[in-house]
């Protein structure tokens, strides 16, 4: 994950706390030819890329979406899981994090 919309500075989203947007992608296994990356947000389908980078939220080459955690997650953990289809099979990735939101934070998305 990053603080930036073009990626820059990433940082592993496992084991963080999140208070306010970020922007979430998963990095591919070197050498290796993806189909599509498919996300999870606890557990439920939430999105699929089909074209690196790939955007937990989307987005473009040169940017991602940002995804409000404040707006969009309780406080509480949560996990991500991309599993990359693959010429040679399914490749699962996962992640848990924690969303930690002030009521300041969350009063300026109500």
């Amino acid at each position: 994950m990053s603080k930036k919309k073009n990626r820059a500075d990433a940082v592993p989203l496992d084991g963080t706390t999140q208070q306010k947007t970020v922007y979430i992608f998963a990095t591919p296994p070197a050498d290796t030819t993806i189909r599509s990356v498919r996300f999870y947000l606890d557990g439920k389908r939430v999105q699929l890329e089909r074209n690196a980078p790939y955007d937990f939220a989307g987005g473009s080459v040169t940017q991602a979406r940002a995804y409000d955690v404040c707006r969009r997650l309780e406080d509480g953990s949560h996990s991500i899981t991309a599993v990359f289809k693959t010429t040679a099979g399914d490749i699962t990735t996962s992640a848990t994090f924690d969303v930690a939101c002030s009521e300041h934070e969350r009063s300026r998305h109500r």
